[in-house]
């Protein structure tokens, strides 16, 4: 199968919030310093003493929310590589274009082009119980003592058909008028899924279940519509 890397938003984002992190803990250094060559002013100016601890709690606050912010990035970046590897199985006659981007609003994690059709895929590297259920969604996780509590889940469903229409117009735009498969893909194994509803048009699975997905797809493309849809989808982003 071949590989297209349109751009690596995740990684990129990652070095940005480590960077980022570097610099917050060369100022909390050179503050730590500051403070203590400081003491001997302390009993004349003793309102130095507050403003150092309240400058080292900002600090603090802001490299907490970094490296927040790099863990979910790198969850995120984990579920990507998960389905790369996956797909890397499939045969020489499909193309994944990986971090697609849309319109410049946001990007497409995987769109597959191949004979069995066009899909656009978007990855969740979430743990727990995932349930779908008149159009809400709910993640249950378990702590480590046991009891059950609801994670932080937004709409995917609703970011991916959004993502999947720009494309669908983009192509549209260029006298290309197919079906694009949208797959929402789980790939964290301690995940289970629970749908409660048809989440038609999505697709939703596991990693391990994509085959299936693609397998049992009805469309037909010619190989040189689906050349012709890669060649269009890689330039127009390279512009």
């Amino acid at each position: 199968m071949r590989e297209i890397f349109v751009s690596n938003y995740l990684s990129d984002r990652i070095k940005q919030e480590q960077n980022s992190l570097k610099k917050y803990g060369k100022i909390a250094i050179i503050l730590i310093s500051i403070a203590v060559l400081s003491i001997p002013l302390y009993q004349y100016v003793p309102f130095l003493i507050f403003v150092f601890i309240a400058s080292l709690a900002f600090i603090g606050f802001k490299v907490n929310n970094y490296c927040s912010t790099i863990n979910i990035l790198r969850t995120g970046l984990q579920g990507e590589i998960a389905l790369q590897q996956t797909l890397r199985s499939l045969p020489d006659d499909f193309t994944a274009l990986y971090n697609l981007p849309i319109n410049n609003s946001g990007d497409i994690d995987c769109v597959l082009v191949g004979p069995k059709g066009v899909f656009a895929i978007e990855t969740k590297n979430h743990k727990g119980t995932i349930i779908y259920s008149e159009d809400s969604w709910e993640q249950i996780k378990v702590g480590q003592g046991g009891s059950e509590y609801r994670g932080n889940l937004t709409n995917p469903g609703k970011q991916l058909l959004t993502n999947m229409h720009k494309l669908k117009s983009f192509l549209v735009k260029h006298n290309i008028n197919v079906w694009i498969q949208p797959v929402l893909v789980f790939t964290n194994h301690e995940t289970d899924i629970v749908l409660k509803k048809d989440p038609s048009p999505i697709i939703i699975c596991k990693v391990e279940d994509i085959f299936n997905v693609i397998n049992n797809s009805d469309k037909n493309l010619p190989p040189k519509l689906v050349d012709i849809i890669c060649e269009l989808l890689t330039k127009s982003k390279q512009k």
